[in-house]
């Protein structure tokens, strides 16, 4: 029998905007990202966790109209596929 865990996880890059972003803790940026995957990668590596990683690119469209939204910026590449 094996254990399976489910869960999304993740650091998005802006705290602008949006009542989402009153729920952030810390800083919302690009190192803070940067940071996140750093670790998390180490554990799932040392401890052999199957993992994937849900959003590849940020999506200007999700969230509401500001660019800054913070639903719009969880991408480990920028929109436009350029890397961060």
């Amino acid at each position: 029998l094996a254990l399976t865990i489910s869960a999304s996880c993740g650091s998005a890059q802006s705290n602008e905007a949006a009542t989402q972003a009153t729920l952030i803790i810390g800083q919302a940026n690009e190192y803070a990202q940067q940071d996140f995957y750093q670790q998390y990668l180490g554990w799932v590596t040392e401890d052999r966790v199957p993992n994937f990683k849900f959003e590849a690119f940020d999506e200007n469209w999700k969230g509401g109209e500001h660019p800054d939204e913070v639903y719009k910026h969880w991408g480990l590449y920028n929109a436009d596929r350029t890397p961060k």
